[in-house]
């Protein structure tokens, strides 16, 4: 069964999460490029990786977001049904990735997944750079999932309301 937040305390630990994390944009006068650019970047480069095997990833190189997607369902033993009802998407939206008409999807949609398949931290990751993304500490949306996910809580309509009351775009949805 999959952790859900109750209690305010765990609100309490996702604002000083945001308070110790979240790096503010920062553009210097005259600047052609923000500064926090270089900052973010190092930022998320130096995370540490959780541990998976060599094997795994190795065997993970040359698959597409979509086909990486199905790749962790399989593993996990969930439908494609199931997958498309916890990442919160529409029935088409879904369709159209699993097709190929959409080739990738936008962040949101590529982290829903992630909430979705109760990705690891390491594997949301992995995911979300088979779409062009990665987790930034630039961004609220990606520390509030980012939080959820290292307490290993994948119900995206909590997530949904950690996201509004942040001012954050909900996961999922329509692509």
């Amino acid at each position: 069964m999959s952790k859900t937040i109750k209690s305010s305390l765990l609100y309490e630990d996702l604002d000083s999460f945001l308070q110790d994390n979240y790096i503010e944009e920062v553009v210097f006068e005259g600047s052609a490029k923000p500064f926090f650019a270089s900052v973010c970047m190092g930022a998320a480069m130096s995370a540490p990786a959780e541990d998976r095997r060599i094997d795994d990833v190795i065997s993970n190189l040359d698959k597409s977001f979509m086909e990486l997607v199905f790749s962790f369902a399989d593993a996990k033993g969930m439908s494609d049904v199931e997958v498309q009802k916890r990442a919160n998407l529409d029935r088409k939206a879904f369709s159209k990735l699993k097709c190929g008409t959409t080739r990738n999807p936008s962040k949101s949609t590529a982290l829903a997944f992630a909430i979705a398949l109760k990705l690891n931290l390491d594997e949301t990751k992995d995911l979300l750079s088979r779409a062009g993304f990665a987790l930034s500490p630039c961004s609220r949306q990606d520390l509030i999932v980012q939080f959820f996910i290292e307490r290993e809580v994948y119900d995206i309509h909590e997530i949904n309301i950690a996201l509004y009351e942040h001012g954050e775009a909900g996961l999922g949805m329509r692509e």
